[in-house]
């Protein structure tokens, strides 16, 4: 004895089989559904389930085309999304930053490379902030290593001119008349006379205790030893240059750099002689602070 089929039945319009439902399938059994329930015209209910196999398909493609675009406009601003995020953070880390550096220049008892090392760790903010701004995502990374950001790109633009004593050793863009004056300078002369081992505290024996750490805080050291164990009150790129080399570290490629950021920090004063530079008293009072890191 054959079975008659299962009908879903409207009452004013044509009969829809469980078959039909199952053959529509996902959106297709919807809309059949939904005309045999809701449609109450039965002409209209023919003609929308003789094309529901369209709509469907129809309906399936603008599904998928429109999780298509939202995958892609999502994809397309994350970073975007990331540069703010890590924005956020780099302004936060720099209100930080900043506010340390203040407390420790306040701090009588702060030795000149913990502040050097707090202003170099607020420069190096400043610029990530300032690139952050306008371009990708960067990496900070300072001396004190606690501010890492994950990076898209590594370059950063320059700083912006905040009052903070820049960086003396760093690279960036230069005018034609730095690049000249650059150029042209002399190299330094050899200064056979200058005598660096002798004595209870040999030059490189109290530079590895001290341990400084940028071009800034190794010209107030050598500058304060040379008086201080040599009687040498003036000193010029020759004595930097010839201390470097004894020490086997690079020169700045503009020795006289330091001289001229640590001059407007208050360390130096300039000489008696054409470039050379003396210790005043404010420099003397920091290299001082050196003796609290060699006892």
């Amino acid at each position: 004895m054959k079975h008659a089929q299962p009908v879903v039945k409207n009452q004013t319009g044509p009969r829809v089989t469980a078959g039909d439902l199952a053959a529509g399938g996902g959106s297709g059994g919807v809309l059949l559904y939904l005309f045999n329930n809701y449609v109450t015209d039965a002409k209209l209910q023919g003609l929308l389930v003789y094309l529901a196999p369209t709509l469907s398909i129809a309906l399936t493609g603008l599904y998928a085309t429109t999780i298509q675009k939202l995958a892609e406009w999502w994809r397309d601003t994350e970073p975007e999304r990331k540069r703010k995020s890590v924005l956020k953070k780099a302004e936060k880390a720099l209100k930080k930053a900043k506010t340390e550096l203040g407390t420790i220049v306040k701090d009588s008892r702060a030795n000149p490379q913990d502040v050097e090392e707090a202003r170099s760790h607020v420069r190096v903010l400043q610029k990530a902030v300032s690139a952050l701004r306008v371009e990708g995502i960067v990496s900070i990374r300072s001396q004190q290593g606690s501010e890492t950001l994950d990076s898209a790109e590594a370059d950063l633009v320059s700083t912006r001119n905040e009052p903070l004593m820049p960086e003396t050793n760093s690279v960036g863009p230069q005018t034609d008349t730095e690049q000249a004056k650059r150029s042209t300078t002399r190299p330094p002369e050899v200064l056979n006379d200058l005598e660096l081992t002798s004595g209870d505290t040999p030059f490189k024996e109290y530079f590895v205790r001290v341990n400084p750490t940028t071009d800034n805080l190794r010209y107030l050291l050598i500058a304060g030893w040379l008086k201080q164990f040599r009687g040498i009150d003036e000193i010029t790129t020759d004595h930097v240059a010839f201390c470097y080399h004894f020490l086997a570290l690079q020169a700045p490629k503009n020795a006289a750099a330091p001289f001229q950021v640590t001059k407007k920090n208050g360390w130096f004063n300039k000489g008696t002689s054409r470039g050379s530079y003396a210790l005043n008293q404010t420099g003397e009072r920091e290299y001082a602070k050196f003796e609290q890191i060699t006892r």
